[in-house]
């Protein structure tokens, strides 16, 4: 899709949400939204100032979303580039990520781990990252979420197909960062919306294998330790 055509389609949407409903409709009845070009700030703003009941956010631009305290009070889930979106150093003090059990960082370099406020990330469950440093830096990161139990690393590439990413499980990766860490193939960027649709999307493949993985786990342990018991009655 060429510029003009995105840029098009930005304004007849705009139009739309300016037809003269009160915001209140639109804050009830736009749950997921997901801006995947880059438009003039002022032109995302004010989708983002309507839309405040977004519970489901990708976000590839870069708008002054993080300027406003009010900002995504009532997200979910988000898809984010945060440098791209902080006018200084990213951190997740914002009010908008209080409540997010979802987060899918898109950010290019591996420092993401070190910015400031994850431990304000009290309901986040579902970790997702675009670029991985160490497995020792992530699991770390993993001790100070405590409501977290499924993390992935999967790259997102342009594509109007609908297409499952697959799982990585070679056996130095799962030995070297845990059960709870997925690596996948390639993401499409329309799984987003595919998910928004509730027809499942990346996060199902992830969920699945963590808990295929935990109770294999538990297998083999509860096997092991009736082997030691049989072995202690034999010495007994």
């Amino acid at each position: 899709m060429d510029s003009s055509t995105r840029k098009g389609r930005l304004e007849l949407f705009l139009a739309k949400l300016t037809n003269g409903k009160p915001v209140e409709y639109y804050a009830q009845h736009i749950k997921n939204l997901s801006i995947l070009a880059r438009f003039q700030n002022k032109e995302i703003n004010n989708i983002l100032a309507i839309c405040t009941g977004v519970e489901n956010l990708a976000l590839w631009a870069d708008p002054d979303f993080f300027g406003n305290p009010h900002s995504g009070r009532n997200l979910l889930r988000l898809t984010i580039q945060m440098k791209r979106c902080f006018r200084s150093a990213p951190n997740f003090y914002h009010p908008c990520f209080a409540n997010l059990t979802h987060l899918h960082l898109y950010d290019e370099e591996e420092d993401w781990s070190t910015y400031p406020g994850w431990e304000t990330l009290s309901n986040l469950t579902h970790l997702a990252f675009a670029c991985s440093g160490s497995p020792e830096t992530t699991m770390q990161l993993m001790q100070r979420l405590p409501a977290v139990r499924y993390v992935a690393l999967g790259h997102y590439y342009a594509s109007r197909k609908y297409a499952d990413a697959t799982v990585n499980n070679c056996p130095h990766i799962r030995a070297a960062w845990g059960v709870r860490v997925v690596h996948l193939g390639e993401i499409p960027t329309h799984d987003w919306e595919r998910g928004a649709r509730g027809e499942g999307d990346f996060w199902d493949i992830v969920e699945q294998e963590v808990e295929g993985r935990l109770e294999r786990s538990q297998l083999t342990s509860e096997s092991a330790c009736r082997v030691l018991i049989g072995s202690l009655r034999i010495l007994a």
